[in-house]
């Protein structure tokens, strides 16, 4: 079961960097070569984030993902059903068990190296959040209301809205 999850995961993360790759190269071509609108570039967006966010994917006969991730996902497949049979546990002949044994250990390195990842890129990301808030609160405030806090940064080029609820 932890294969089939941490096979899934890894899948969506290398199908959302493929399509993370594809999106810059059209994006460059499209603003740069072709003189395209800038919403049409947003829109290209929609479709890394369709990748990472969907645990499935609609297959077609042409595809710009390569066949190792797409053999990744049918390995994982096939691991699940085993361990859903009972079939990893039993030890056959030439060392079948030895090899589930292996790929078992490294599944379980891998996804804890994943995960440990994952939990300091939040941690990092939590911590500047926290640290940007309180560089927020020192700038002077033009206008405060109920319902809106405005506040003055002097050169910044553009206006932004922070915050997740508020």
């Amino acid at each position: 079961m932890k294969e089939a999850v941490f096979g899934t995961i890894l899948r969506m993360s290398l199908i959302g960097c493929y399509s993370t790759a594809v999106v810059l190269l059209a994006r460059f071509v499209l603003l740069r070569l072709l003189k395209a609108p800038r919403k049409f570039a947003y829109y290209l967006w929609m479709a890394v984030f369709l990748n990472l966010c969907l645990p499935f994917s609609i297959s077609s006969p042409v595809s710009l993902i390569p066949k190792n991730v797409e053999m990744l996902s049918v390995r994982t497949e096939q691991a699940a059903s085993e361990e859903e049979v009972g079939m990893g546990s039993v030890s056959g002949a030439g060392g079948a068990s030895a090899q589930s044994g292996r790929d078992a250990a490294v599944w379980n390195a891998a996804s804890f190296l994943w995960l440990g990842g994952a939990v300091l890129l939040l941690g990092l990301q939590a911590l500047l959040a926290l640290r940007f808030r309180r560089r927020l609160t020192r700038l002077r405030c033009v206008r405060e209301g109920k319902r809106e806090r405005i506040r003055e940064l002097k050169g910044l080029p553009a206006p932004f809205l922070w915050g997740i609820f508020r």
